[in-house]
């Protein structure tokens, strides 16, 4: 069990004290372009500081069809398969990666999840994120916000979007 500090009134990380101790580091992906950017991060970071790298995917049952009254569906089987699926996905996206890897896939609400797997013996959690804002924010909201709001050690957020000079070049042509 972690070993809490009293400072200033609050409970301090005892991490914290001596600086940012790197170890493992947790690349969450949906296997989107947005989470290979922070998968990629993540890999860097990891070759870097020579810590070991968890790919984790969270299957979210709440978004799988299991049927209706007239043709329901086994949802284990479905689950187990989405499992597989997505457990080679992970390992071939590894597969050139040069640092200390891991693959698990985890059932429930993707921000909840991750936020979970940040056990104590995980120093950083790398997540990218679409940058959406408004209406977009609003209906899809943000896994990565949430896992910044929850989590147990810090969170890097890589952002995916398009550089700013990039959409300039494209928008002058």
């Amino acid at each position: 069990m972690r070993q809490q500090i009293k400072f200033w009134n609050e409970v301090a990380d005892p991490r914290t004290r001596t600086g940012l101790r790197v170890r493992t580091i947790i690349a969450p992906t949906d296997f989107s372009e947005c989470s290979r950017v922070g998968f990629d991060c993540a890999v860097q970071l990891a070759r870097d500081f020579k810590a070991a790298l968890q790919l984790v995917h969270v299957i979210n049952p709440h978004i799988y069809p299991f049927g209706d009254q007239y043709a329901a569906l086994d949802p284990v089987p479905l689950m187990d398969k989405a499992a597989h699926a997505a457990e080679n996905e992970m390992r071939s996206m590894a597969a050139g990666v040069k640092a200390r890897y891991s693959v698990r896939v985890i059932q429930g609400s993707p921000a909840i999840q991750i936020s979970n797997a940040a056990n104590e013996d995980v120093d950083l959690i790398v997540i990218s994120t679409h940058g959406r804002t408004g209406l977009g924010h609003i209906l899809i909201g943000s896994v990565a916000e949430h896992v910044v709001r929850y989590a147990h050690c810090p969170v890097l957020v890589v952002p995916a979007r398009p550089d700013s000079t990039q959409l300039n070049q494209h928008t002058r042509k």
